[in-house]
């Protein structure tokens, strides 16, 4: 028997599907790939980008934080500075204007100096207290009194420029009375 056109049209289409079925089950070779192509993953872009993008920000963030520490150090070295030119003063004072004062060995010549205006201020407040309870000796001894502050703790509270001055006032007061009695 020959085929008949329609015969001959529904095996020309199974034809057609078998070839596709084929090329799906078998599917044609890939051509090799050329030198310039790439084979695999594509390290650079893809996989390695965000591990650029961190070493970035660590990178970025060592920078601000070296800024910043040395911006802190500065002050810090400011601060040394400032602390060994005092001691190099407090040296000098010791040396120039109390050269028999035993220097501690341990203390730094702050200290010492510190410990040496404690002496004093306490020294200066005994006057003080002393020329209070002398001062009826004297006369126009008032205006000296009125500055005095009252016996106790604002007594200690004033400072040692302000105790000289009137301690300088009272003894001016006492040396012109002197002054007059030698002379009477």
């Amino acid at each position: 028997r020959s085929p008949s056109p329609q015969s001959d049209k529904k095996g020309g289409s199974d034809a057609k599907a078998d070839k596709i079925d084929d090329e799906k089950r078998n599917p044609a070779p890939a051509p090799p790939p050329s030198a310039s192509e790439n084979v695999g993953p594509d390290w650079e872009g893809d996989f390695l980008s965000p591990f650029r993008r961190f070493e970035e920000g660590i990178l970025a963030w060592q920078r601000r934080e070296d800024t910043a520490w040395n911006d802190r150090s500065s002050i810090g070295a400011l601060d040394q500075r400032a602390l060994s030119n005092c001691e190099h003063s407090a040296q000098e004072c010791l040396r120039n204007h109390y050269p028999k004062h035993p220097q501690a060995q341990s203390g730094s010549a702050l200290q010492e100096v510190q410990k040496i205006a404690r002496e004093q201020r306490t020294d200066l407040q005994q006057v003080l207290e002393l020329v209070r309870s002398h001062v009826e000796y004297f006369e126009n001894t008032e205006h000296v009194l009125g500055q005095l502050p009252p016996a106790g703790s604002k007594a200690r509270r004033m400072s040692g420029t302000d105790v000289g001055q009137l301690l300088a006032e009272f003894l001016d007061v006492a040396s012109k009375n002197l002054s007059k009695r030698r002379k009477a």
